[in-house]
């Protein structure tokens, strides 16, 4: 993209955002994802629907849009405490630094049904997927009642 722009976070508002945010995370999820879901298109698209409903309910959305429009969402990321979700930017205004801006500082964990690019970040911030911190946590759980 050879434009200047500049972008701004912003609060999410729902009633404009949410639409927006389900048809693109659940498309990029759906045709990007590493593992490609198997069956039914219609159910694979409800399932993820509700999925997607349970955790926007105790989200932390963070909104990239151009300042000039704030209306129009460049990019998105939906986190819950140090557990990041979903990120989500729109192809021609990758690599400008969007993604970064949108990641939360506090994450620890991430989501594990990774996109190729969600592959690419997990491993350059050597994040750990949620199962994997749970593990973590018994494992150092049991060592300490042992110790006790």
């Amino acid at each position: 993209m050879t434009e200047e722009f500049k972008v701004i976070l912003r609060d999410y508002n729902k009633s404009i955002d949410e639409p927006y945010i389900y048809s693109s995370w659940r498309n990029s999820w759906y045709y990007s994802s590493i593992v490609k879901p198997k069956g039914n298109p219609k159910q694979i698209f409800q399932r993820q629907t509700q999925k997607i409903k349970e955790i926007l309910e105790k989200a932390q959305i963070r909104i990239a849009c151009l300042d000039i429009d704030p209306v129009v969402i460049i990019g998105y990321s939906i986190s819950r405490n140090n557990h990041l979700d979903w990120i989500y930017v729109k192809s021609d205004y990758r690599k400008n630094g969007i993604g970064t801006m949108l990641f939360p500082k506090n994450i620890e964990t991430v989501t594990n049904d990774f996109t190729k690019i969600g592959e690419v970040i997990f491993k350059k911030k050597y994040l750990k997927t949620q199962g994997e911190e749970n593990v973590r946590r018994n494992s150092e759980n049991r060592q300490a009642d042992q110790r006790i």
